[in-house]
């Protein structure tokens, strides 16, 4: 009579292994407040981030921040109409340095899920 345990414990173990595997990896990610304010604007921050200085904007895929800084280059239309960001916001957070030449762009936020 044929003894078949050792193929059989091989077999077992081909699929076992890399089932553990797969089950026991772990992951993190960490999280950022989203970049877009809902409307064109100078000198702003979207919530959940800290004007910290400067004059940093909320742009979108046509327009450069607020049409009221005209001298400033607000609301200037951009030379080609920009991509949509990988989430799909239709404004966001753009930094353009047309303040005083004193200071510069300043943003802060909160990260989580840091272990």
């Amino acid at each position: 009579m044929r003894n078949f345990t050792p193929f059989l414990i091989e077999k077992v173990k081909s699929f076992l292994v890399p089932i553990f595997l797969m089950l026991s990896f772990i992951s993190y990610s960490q999280t950022i407040s989203a970049t877009d304010g809902g409307t064109n604007c100078g000198d702003c921050a979207p919530p959940g981030w800290i004007d910290g200085g400067g004059t940093p904007d909320i742009s979108n895929s046509t327009n450069a921040a607020l049409t009221g800084q005209g001298g400033a280059g607000g609301g200037a239309t951009w030379q080609s109409v920009l991509p949509l960001p990988p989430n799909n916001h239709q404004d966001w957070l753009s930094i353009r340095d047309i303040g005083t030449v004193g200071v510069e762009e300043s943003l802060s936020t909160n990260v989580g899920g840091l272990t």
